[in-house]
């Protein structure tokens, strides 16, 4: 799993909670270059920011997209109302929203609906 925040305390609290849940955690604070990395990793899930300074992750779900041939599952993760999060959402391609400042059991049950569990 990639996960791509250009904020460093959010990134790590997400990355500590997927991986306390058994997920192998890759993270980029760095939207720019993302595209290598998914193609060099091939990660099931990605986990993208919306909000980022030097690229809004709508805008690079679909170079996320081309760097790969399989089917690639993205999730688009804001602050931002549900509402407009979803609309973002469908607009560029993403699999499914996870809003931010979910408690942690509430983000994980998410991460599973769209991802499964680790090992399952």
């Amino acid at each position: 799993m990639l996960v791509i925040d250009d904020d460093e305390q959010c990134l790590k609290l997400t990355a500590r909670m997927l991986r306390s849940a058994g997920y192998d955690v890759t993270t980029r604070t760095d939207p720019l270059g993302s595209s290598a990395a998914v193609g060099a990793l091939c990660p099931g899930l990605v986990l993208i920011d919306l909000n980022m300074a030097t690229l809004d992750g709508d805008r690079l779900v679909p170079l996320l997209r081309r760097a790969v041939d399989e089917p690639l599952l993205v999730v688009l993760h804001s602050g931002m109302t549900e509402t407009v999060l979803r609309q973002r959402a469908t607009a560029c391609g993403a699999n499914a929203v996870i809003p931010k400042g979910l408690p942690p059991e509430k983000f994980l049950e998410q991460v599973f609906d769209v991802f499964g569990r680790p090992g399952a």
